[in-house]
């Protein structure tokens, strides 16, 4: 494969390229067109060497946008682990499972009034968490749409869930502070930790399963023993309000989003780098497949790769889009794929293609 060059339309600085990098992958979204209010559209470009985003809605191109799933902002979202499925929690009070590249408007697996801010798949397929923002979790059935169990307790919205690498915990963080941790189908409450001084936004399990790191509102980053429940480790990040987590693949490195950028942490030696090369509040951090790049996306509309080789953070590239803010970001299982939701309602799916 060749490294196409991409023009960069008037008024727009060019992307930084490598022309030493000689495959390149491009992201095409696979999308329906919403209404005029998510007019935005870009394309994203993966080198397999060192990934890069590139593309914009110039004056001469056609819109490709996301479908409009929910009436109300999606604030999270899953996808299944057979890469068949995917789960949007949105503010309009539901929960949609729907196909991956089909055109279907879903279906409603789960429904709250206050609306859900959170979502995550066990890791055989078999449940999915739904965090809401009336201060309950719901574990339920994504084939039925049962509700097997309500995690309730927490005073506030539940911001962050995520499921244990072996599936048979859940964890929950909320605006009241605290962590809770709880089985797996049956909702028993196992931990509750307390160390945030405010509200709790993303958290993350180790691979090991053995730590769960969480972070919040007030900047702090938490690793937690599940062990003893203990505090391992409790530091300030320095990227203001702390919003999203997610542990590297190899689980020696822990990436996280803020108010002011992103940031590595090295969990060995605790080294902590940030970087504000990109605008506004970074809301969901992904780790790709390969180990070695992370994804992120904000408020600012803009996905951005970077590369965390060596343990470092080198912005690759960054599509700087003109629809509504993202707040939810996912990984299809192949590893490039991902997927975006934003405040007007829309997820965009972007798909891999080979270029010659």
């Amino acid at each position: 494969m060749r490294l196409t060059k991409q023009r960069s339309p008037a008024g727009e600085e060019p992307e930084n390229e490598d022309s030493s990098k000689p495959r390149v992958t491009r992201f095409i979204p696979r999308l329906v067109p919403p209404p005029d209010l998510v007019a935005a559209a870009a394309f994203v470009v993966l080198v397999a060497a060192g990934l890069t985003i590139s593309g914009s809605t110039g004056s001469g191109d056609s819109p490709r946008a996301g479908r409009v799933l929910h009436t109300s902002p999606v604030e999270g979202l899953a996808v299944a682990p057979d890469g068949r499925k995917a789960a949007s929690a949105s503010r309009d009070g539901t929960v949609k499972m729907w196909t991956l590249g089909a055109d279907d408007q879903g279906r409603i697996v789960a429904r709250g009034l206050a609306g859900f801010s959170s979502i995550a798949f066990s890791p055989d397929g078999r449940y999915f968490i739904a965090g809401g923002f009336q201060g309950v979790g719901v574990l339920g059935d994504p084939f039925t749409g049962s509700a097997l169990a309500s995690l309730g307790g927490h005073v506030g919205a539940v911001r962050g869930v995520a499921f244990a690498p072996d599936g048979s915990t859940v964890a929950t963080g909320a605006d009241d502070c605290s962590v809770k941790v709880w089985g797996v189908p049956d909702g028993r409450e196992h931990l509750v930790l307390r160390g945030h001084e405010a509200a709790v936004t993303g958290l993350a399990f180790a691979p090991d399963g053995r730590t769960l790191a969480t972070v919040g509102l007030d900047g702090l980053l938490i690793l937690w023993d599940l062990d003893t429940g203990a505090i391992r480790d409790r530091v300030p990040v320095g990227l203001g309000h702390l919003r999203t987590v997610a542990y590297a693949p190899d689980g020696r490195s822990l990436v996280l989003g803020g108010q002011a950028g992103v940031g590595l942490r090295d969990v060995a030696t605790g080294r902590t780098q940030t970087s504000s090369a990109v605008q506004g509040a970074v809301t969901a951090v992904r780790v790709l497949a390969d180990g070695v790049t992370l994804a992120s996306a904000g408020w600012d509309g803009s996905v951005s790769l970077w590369d965390v080789r060596a343990g470092t953070l080198r912005l690759q590239s960054r599509r700087a889009g003109q629809g509504a803010k993202i707040n939810a970001l996912a990984v299809c299982p192949d590893g490039v794929s991902l997927l975006t939701g934003d405040q007007a309602g829309a997820v965009r799916e972007w798909k891999p293609e080979a270029t010659r």
